[in-house]
């Protein structure tokens, strides 16, 4: 199985004017050669910033949301690379397909949905083109799971026999907060990091609306989700 080789560069460029010209855009990092731009950035934390006011959740400060933003702009960008060299690609026609199908979702007509778009500042065109990424990105995990995982037929009869003999189970609906630390991080990296993981428990226990807490403090990719990883079984709890 192919790995993607990831390498990122995080640029602090000020916006300065040169020979007369004034710069209207930067570059804030590079993957794989790839750049991702502050205009960019800009549009991702304002779809997470409508996404959370529709959601009824407030935002987090606007550096921690930038941040959160840009790692996920960056790990989109690298698994894109990989989907495109891996050979990857949507048709116009499931693209179609899965735009009407997220319009009556939201119970509206195509048309209206993207005059409701177009209404909160989003360009049609850029959503489409986001969904045909979100596809690709999905393909991609799919392939890759395909890949590492292998079940056989005696494997699924036997789970099916288990579920048989199981009493009906509680569910719990679960959400979480990531705070991430990179591999040999220096002791006030690690202290940077409790602290904030201590300071996310501390909101918590003090009555801060969950979702809230985790837009602002957790790193992984569902925090404006409000950490939601969905109901799951007692035999399915994260140990």
């Amino acid at each position: 199985m192919r790995k993607l080789a990831l390498l990122v560069a995080l640029l602090a460029v000020p916006l300065a004017p040169v020979h007369g010209v004034t710069l209207v855009d930067r570059i804030v990092a590079v993957v794989n050669k790839e750049v991702i731009t502050y205009s960019e950035l800009s549009e991702a934390v304002g779809m997470a910033e409508r996404q959370l006011r529709r959601q009824g959740t407030a935002a987090p400060e606007r550096p921690v949301l930038e941040r959160q933003m840009l790692e996920r702009l960056i790990l989109d960008k690298a698994q894109l690379q990989m989907a495109r060299d891996s050979g990857i690609r949507i048709d116009e026609l499931s693209l179609d397909r899965a735009v009407e199908r997220i319009a009556q979702s939201n119970k509206m007509t195509l048309a209206d949905f993207r005059r409701t778009l177009e209404s909160d500042g989003v360009s049609f065109d850029a959503w489409r083109n986001d969904v045909r990424q979100q596809m690709m990105m999905a393909r991609l995990r799919e392939r890759e799971v395909e890949n590492r995982v292998q079940v056989s037929e005696t494997e699924v009869d036997v789970f099916l026999e288990q579920m048989k003999a199981r009493p009906e189970a509680s569910e719990y609906n679960l959400a979480h907060i990531l705070v991430r630390l990179p591999e040999g991080a220096s002791p006030e990296r690690i202290r940077q990091a409790r602290e904030r993981a201590e300071q996310a428990l501390a909101e918590a226990k003090g009555g801060a609306a969950f979702a809230r807490v985790a837009a602002s403090f957790s790193d992984a990719p569902d925090a404006l989700q409000g950490g939601a990883l969905g109901w799951r079984s007692h035999d399915r709890l994260p140990e």
